[in-house]
Protein backbone atom coordinates (compact mmCIF):
# COMPACT_ATOMS: atom_id res chain seq x y z
CA UNK A 1 0.00 0.00 0.00
CA UNK A 2 1.10 3.55 -0.72
CA UNK A 3 0.00 6.48 1.45
CA UNK A 4 -0.22 9.16 -1.21
CA UNK A 5 -0.64 12.12 1.15
CA UNK A 6 0.51 12.70 4.72
CA UNK A 7 2.34 15.29 6.79
CA UNK A 8 3.61 13.31 9.80
CA UNK A 9 6.51 10.88 9.44
CA UNK A 10 8.56 10.19 12.56
CA UNK A 11 10.62 7.01 12.62
CA UNK A 12 8.07 5.43 14.97
CA UNK A 13 5.10 6.41 12.80
CA UNK A 14 6.74 5.02 9.68
CA UNK A 15 7.71 1.77 11.43
CA UNK A 16 4.14 1.24 12.64
CA UNK A 17 2.80 1.78 9.12
CA UNK A 18 5.33 -0.57 7.55
CA UNK A 19 4.33 -3.23 10.06
CA UNK A 20 0.78 -3.26 8.63
CA UNK A 21 1.83 -3.29 4.98
CA UNK A 22 2.37 0.35 3.98
CA UNK A 23 5.54 0.53 1.89
CA UNK A 24 5.36 3.95 0.30
CA UNK A 25 4.73 7.45 1.62
CA UNK A 26 4.42 10.94 0.11
CA UNK A 27 5.00 13.87 2.46
CA UNK A 28 3.02 16.85 1.18
CA UNK A 29 4.61 20.25 1.65
CA UNK A 30 2.47 23.11 2.91
CA UNK A 31 4.81 26.05 3.63
CA UNK A 32 8.50 26.91 3.19
CA UNK A 33 9.40 26.45 6.85
CA UNK A 34 8.65 22.73 6.63
CA UNK A 35 10.14 21.79 3.27
CA UNK A 36 13.71 21.13 4.41
CA UNK A 37 12.65 18.85 7.27
CA UNK A 38 10.37 16.83 5.01
CA UNK A 39 13.06 16.41 2.37
CA UNK A 40 15.50 15.35 5.10
CA UNK A 41 13.04 12.65 6.22
CA UNK A 42 12.73 11.47 2.62
CA UNK A 43 16.52 11.42 2.28
CA UNK A 44 16.81 9.18 5.35
CA UNK A 45 13.99 6.81 4.36
CA UNK A 46 14.07 5.33 0.83
CA UNK A 47 10.34 4.56 0.93
CA UNK A 48 9.42 8.21 1.70
CA UNK A 49 9.03 10.88 -0.97
CA UNK A 50 8.54 14.62 -0.49
CA UNK A 51 6.80 17.44 -2.33
CA UNK A 52 7.01 21.19 -1.86
CA UNK A 53 4.15 23.65 -2.15
CA UNK A 54 2.36 26.59 -0.58
CA UNK A 55 -0.99 25.52 0.86
CA UNK A 56 -3.95 27.85 0.24
CA UNK A 57 -4.61 28.03 3.98
CA UNK A 58 -1.29 29.83 4.54
CA UNK A 59 -1.61 32.25 1.61
CA UNK A 60 -2.08 35.96 2.30
CA UNK A 61 -1.37 39.25 0.55
CA UNK A 62 2.37 38.93 1.17
CA UNK A 63 2.80 35.41 -0.24
CA UNK A 64 5.17 34.88 -3.16
CA UNK A 65 6.57 31.71 -4.69
CA UNK A 66 10.12 33.05 -5.01
CA UNK A 67 11.53 30.33 -2.77
CA UNK A 68 9.63 27.48 -4.42
CA UNK A 69 11.72 27.07 -7.56
CA UNK A 70 14.89 26.92 -5.48
CA UNK A 71 13.40 24.20 -3.27
CA UNK A 72 12.40 21.77 -6.04
CA UNK A 73 15.61 19.74 -5.96
CA UNK A 74 14.69 16.36 -4.50
CA UNK A 75 10.94 16.98 -4.65
CA UNK A 76 8.75 14.63 -6.70
CA UNK A 77 5.70 16.94 -6.91
CA UNK A 78 4.44 20.46 -6.28
CA UNK A 79 1.82 20.65 -3.59
CA UNK A 80 -0.19 20.93 -1.69
CA UNK A 81 -1.63 23.79 -3.74
CA UNK A 82 -5.11 25.01 -4.61
CA UNK A 83 -8.07 26.96 -3.24
CA UNK A 84 -9.89 26.87 0.10
CA UNK A 85 -13.12 28.71 0.95
CA UNK A 86 -14.13 26.85 4.10
CA UNK A 87 -14.28 29.92 6.36
CA UNK A 88 -15.13 33.59 5.80
CA UNK A 89 -11.48 34.46 6.43
CA UNK A 90 -10.29 32.10 3.72
CA UNK A 91 -12.95 33.30 1.30
CA UNK A 92 -11.72 36.87 1.78
CA UNK A 93 -8.25 35.75 0.68
CA UNK A 94 -9.40 33.94 -2.47
CA UNK A 95 -7.96 36.61 -4.83
CA UNK A 96 -4.49 35.97 -3.36
CA UNK A 97 -5.07 32.21 -3.32
CA UNK A 98 -5.91 32.27 -7.03
CA UNK A 99 -2.76 34.22 -7.85
CA UNK A 100 -0.49 31.87 -5.90
CA UNK A 101 -2.30 28.80 -7.25
CA UNK A 102 -1.77 29.95 -10.84
CA UNK A 103 1.88 30.74 -10.20
CA UNK A 104 2.51 27.30 -8.72
CA UNK A 105 0.68 25.61 -11.60
CA UNK A 106 2.90 27.53 -14.02
CA UNK A 107 6.02 26.31 -12.24
CA UNK A 108 4.70 22.75 -12.28
CA UNK A 109 4.15 22.98 -16.04
CA UNK A 110 7.63 24.44 -16.52
CA UNK A 111 9.28 21.62 -14.54
CA UNK A 112 6.70 18.98 -15.56
CA UNK A 113 6.08 17.90 -11.98
CA UNK A 114 2.73 16.47 -10.86
CA UNK A 115 0.58 18.65 -8.60
CA UNK A 116 -1.18 17.79 -5.34
CA UNK A 117 -4.43 19.74 -5.30
CA UNK A 118 -6.30 20.95 -2.21
CA UNK A 119 -9.75 22.06 -3.41
CA UNK A 120 -12.30 22.81 -0.70
CA UNK A 121 -15.65 24.47 -1.46
CA UNK A 122 -14.09 26.00 -4.58
CA UNK A 123 -14.63 23.35 -7.25
CA UNK A 124 -16.07 25.65 -9.94
CA UNK A 125 -13.35 28.21 -9.36
CA UNK A 126 -10.59 25.60 -9.37
CA UNK A 127 -11.89 23.83 -12.46
CA UNK A 128 -11.99 27.14 -14.33
CA UNK A 129 -8.35 27.81 -13.50
CA UNK A 130 -7.28 24.26 -14.35
CA UNK A 131 -9.02 24.44 -17.74
CA UNK A 132 -7.73 27.92 -18.59
CA UNK A 133 -4.16 27.54 -17.35
CA UNK A 134 -3.60 23.82 -17.85
CA UNK A 135 -1.91 21.10 -15.86
CA UNK A 136 1.63 19.77 -16.27
CA UNK A 137 1.96 16.78 -18.58
CA UNK A 138 2.92 14.86 -15.45
CA UNK A 139 -0.66 15.28 -14.23
CA UNK A 140 -1.71 15.44 -10.62
CA UNK A 141 -4.18 14.39 -7.97
CA UNK A 142 -7.16 15.95 -6.23
CA UNK A 143 -6.25 15.04 -2.68
CA UNK A 144 -8.93 14.26 -0.09
CA UNK A 145 -11.60 14.64 -2.75
CA UNK A 146 -14.60 16.64 -1.51
CA UNK A 147 -16.59 16.98 -4.71
CA UNK A 148 -19.60 15.04 -5.93
CA UNK A 149 -19.78 11.94 -8.08
CA UNK A 150 -20.95 14.13 -10.97
CA UNK A 151 -17.90 16.38 -10.69
CA UNK A 152 -15.65 13.41 -11.40
CA UNK A 153 -16.73 13.75 -15.03
CA UNK A 154 -15.04 17.16 -15.08
CA UNK A 155 -11.87 16.30 -13.17
CA UNK A 156 -11.02 12.98 -14.78
CA UNK A 157 -10.84 14.27 -18.39
CA UNK A 158 -8.13 16.68 -17.21
CA UNK A 159 -5.96 13.63 -16.51
CA UNK A 160 -6.17 13.94 -12.73
CA UNK A 161 -6.13 11.17 -10.17
CA UNK A 162 -8.57 11.21 -7.24
CA UNK A 163 -7.41 10.40 -3.70
CA UNK A 164 -9.68 9.23 -0.89
CA UNK A 165 -8.91 9.07 2.79
CA UNK A 166 -10.44 8.30 6.16
CA UNK A 167 -13.90 9.61 5.23
CA UNK A 168 -14.64 6.30 3.47
CA UNK A 169 -14.45 4.55 6.86
CA UNK A 170 -17.06 6.74 8.60
CA UNK A 171 -20.40 5.20 9.61
CA UNK A 172 -22.22 7.72 7.37
CA UNK A 173 -19.85 7.36 4.42
CA UNK A 174 -22.51 6.72 1.77
CA UNK A 175 -21.41 9.66 -0.40
CA UNK A 176 -17.69 8.92 -0.07
CA UNK A 177 -18.23 5.26 -0.89
CA UNK A 178 -20.29 6.13 -3.97
CA UNK A 179 -17.37 8.27 -5.15
CA UNK A 180 -14.92 5.45 -4.42
CA UNK A 181 -16.99 3.06 -6.51
CA UNK A 182 -17.15 5.50 -9.44
CA UNK A 183 -13.44 6.30 -9.82
CA UNK A 184 -11.74 4.34 -12.61
CA UNK A 185 -9.23 1.81 -11.35
CA UNK A 186 -6.27 3.57 -12.97
CA UNK A 187 -7.07 6.95 -11.34
CA UNK A 188 -7.71 5.99 -7.71
CA UNK A 189 -5.29 6.74 -4.87
CA UNK A 190 -5.63 6.23 -1.12
CA UNK A 191 -4.21 8.40 1.66
CA UNK A 192 -4.41 9.20 5.36
CA UNK A 193 -3.56 12.95 5.38
CA UNK A 194 -1.88 12.27 8.73
CA UNK A 195 -2.11 13.82 11.26
CA UNK A 196 -4.57 13.51 13.00
CA UNK A 197 -4.70 10.10 11.36
CA UNK A 198 -1.60 7.95 11.08
CA UNK A 199 -0.35 6.10 7.99
CA UNK A 200 -0.90 2.86 9.92
CA UNK A 201 -4.63 3.53 9.35
CA UNK A 202 -4.23 3.11 5.58
CA UNK A 203 -5.30 -0.59 5.61
CA UNK A 204 -8.70 0.49 6.97
CA UNK A 205 -9.09 2.99 4.13
CA UNK A 206 -8.07 0.33 1.64
CA UNK A 207 -10.54 -2.20 3.08
CA UNK A 208 -13.46 0.26 2.95
CA UNK A 209 -12.68 1.13 -0.67
CA UNK A 210 -12.39 -2.55 -1.57
CA UNK A 211 -15.79 -3.41 -0.06
CA UNK A 212 -17.68 -0.74 -1.96
CA UNK A 213 -15.98 -1.65 -5.25
CA UNK A 214 -16.51 -5.40 -4.80
CA UNK A 215 -12.77 -5.90 -5.11
CA UNK A 216 -10.33 -7.59 -2.77
CA UNK A 217 -8.16 -5.63 -0.37
CA UNK A 218 -5.08 -7.02 -2.12
CA UNK A 219 -6.35 -5.78 -5.49
CA UNK A 220 -7.00 -2.25 -4.22
CA UNK A 221 -3.69 -2.17 -2.36
CA UNK A 222 -1.86 -3.23 -5.50
CA UNK A 223 -3.44 -0.97 -8.09
CA UNK A 224 -3.56 2.15 -5.90
CA UNK A 225 0.14 1.69 -5.15
CA UNK A 226 0.88 1.21 -8.85
CA UNK A 227 -1.08 4.38 -9.63
CA UNK A 228 0.85 6.40 -7.04
CA UNK A 229 4.24 5.17 -8.23
CA UNK A 230 3.38 5.81 -11.87
CA UNK A 231 2.16 9.34 -11.09
CA UNK A 232 5.24 10.16 -9.02
CA UNK A 233 7.62 8.36 -11.42
CA UNK A 234 9.16 6.09 -8.78
CA UNK A 235 9.73 2.33 -8.73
Amino acid sequence: MFDSHLHLATDEVLAAARAVGVNGFLLAGVEPTGWAEQKDIAHRHPDVLASVGIHPQVVDASTTIDTLAAALDGAVAIGEIGLDALTPERRALLPFQREVFRAQLALARERDLPVLLHILRTHEDALKILREDGLPKAGGVVHSYSGSVDLLDRYLPLGLHIALGASVTFHNATRSLAIAAAIPRDRLLIETDAPPNTPAFLPSVCAAVARCRNETVDEVARFTEENARRLLKVN
